[in-house]
């Protein structure tokens, strides 16, 4: 065996990244794991949460990510009933966790 299965291990653990699973059979397969969309989501609800109508706009510029990347989060969230918007009286949506 050569050197690079345990170049991947020792990477894994240097970066704190699970370590991925080896497929021996009639090919050489490597499955690496990866953080889903899940924690994305996650972190959006604990900041409507702790910031009651907070909106959209706010939360892609606290987790860095494009306005409509949040808003595929957020219709996700409202879909489970996780969140709710509300109308303010300006017109914008405010947001609200229902859990």
């Amino acid at each position: 065996m050569g050197t690079g299965i345990n170049k991947i291990k020792e990477l894994c653990v240097e970066y704190n990244v699970k370590e991925p699973d080896f497929v021996f059979n009639e090919f050489f397969t490597i499955v690496f794991k990866r953080k889903l969309q899940n924690e994305g989501i996650k972190t959006i609800l604990v900041l409507i949460k702790n910031n009651p109508g907070i909106k959209a706009k706010s939360i892609a510029k606290a987790v860095e990510k494009p306005k409509k990347n949040i808003d595929k989060y957020l219709k996700k969230l409202k879909d489970l009933s996780k969140i709710e918007y509300r109308e303010s009286n300006k017109n914008r949506w405010l947001l609200f966790c229902l859990i």
